[in-house]
């Protein structure tokens, strides 16, 4: 067998990978912002190199928002992520209206258990990055898959929901998605880059560009002309008129 041939059949899928983390899930944050950020595989691998070699540079080993807010390697990180990255993503969730018209309302219809805050916006996550992806890589043999945070809440609802999809076998979704691996974040880089991500939008910062809502069908390359980066952030916002 060639070698290309034999490549050729080790690859069973073009690998599409988001790396997902979360913002306001403790205490009495009154919003919580799930999101990250999208790419190729071999976007993920330049990512990386890039991504360690500057925290090196700060004298670094990981970086974790919520202890260094502020800190000098947030503007280089984030110029990294938007550089070899190809998309972003966050959810918004009212937690005041998740509760009210969703967790506590009556006449629930579906015959699955209601699902967490945090799986509420897996699902909205999820339908972003499958849509995105779907147009930038139109091939039959894609394949999504998700890294999460180990340790979170609910960090079991990613898997229970892409395997109840794939059961269901729903054309033109199913077949795309893969599994939502368990990283621990001081050793994934990608997930403290959408650590970085989700914290600044959950603090309402004010030096980032304004997010785009999602536009259907609009290609990456078209959307950058709409916003001031490389890699576009996409923002969906649940409240209570998505949820009632």
């Amino acid at each position: 067998m060639r070698t290309s041939d034999y490549l050729r059949s080790r690859t069973a899928h073009m690998r599409f990978i988001a790396k997902i983390d979360e913002s306001g899930t403790h205490g009495p944050a009154t919003n919580m912002v799930l999101g990250g950020y999208a790419a190729r595989l071999g976007q993920w691998n330049t990512f990386d190199r890039r991504w360690q070699g500057a925290l090196k540079r700060e004298g670094l080993r990981h970086y974790h928002a919520a202890e260094m807010n502020g800190h000098p390697f947030e503007p280089e990180g984030a110029k990294i992520a938007d550089k070899t990255l190809l998309f972003g993503f966050v959810v918004n969730l009212n937690k005041a209206d998740y509760k009210t018209f969703y967790a506590n309302s009556e006449g629930w219809g579906g015959k699955a258990q209601k699902d967490s805050a945090y799986g509420l916006c897996f699902r909205y996550c999820l339908s972003l990055v499958l849509d995105q992806a779907k147009i930038e890589i139109p091939r039959h043999d894609l394949r999504i898959d998700f890294v999460v945070e180990s340790g979170a809440a609910n960090e079991g609802a990613p898997n229970e929901i892409l395997a109840r999809i794939r059961r269901n076998k729903i054309s033109g979704v199913s077949e795309f998605l893969g599994t939502a691996a368990l990283k621990d974040k001081r050793s994934d880089y990608g997930l403290q880059a959408a650590d970085m991500l989700v914290s600044t939008v959950w603090r309402q910062r004010t030096d980032i560009p304004p997010l785009l809502s999602i536009e259907e069908g609009a290609s990456i390359d078209e959307l950058r002309g709409i916003q001031a980066r490389h890699a576009p952030v996409f923002h969906a916002h649940i409240g209570r008129g998505e949820l009632e």
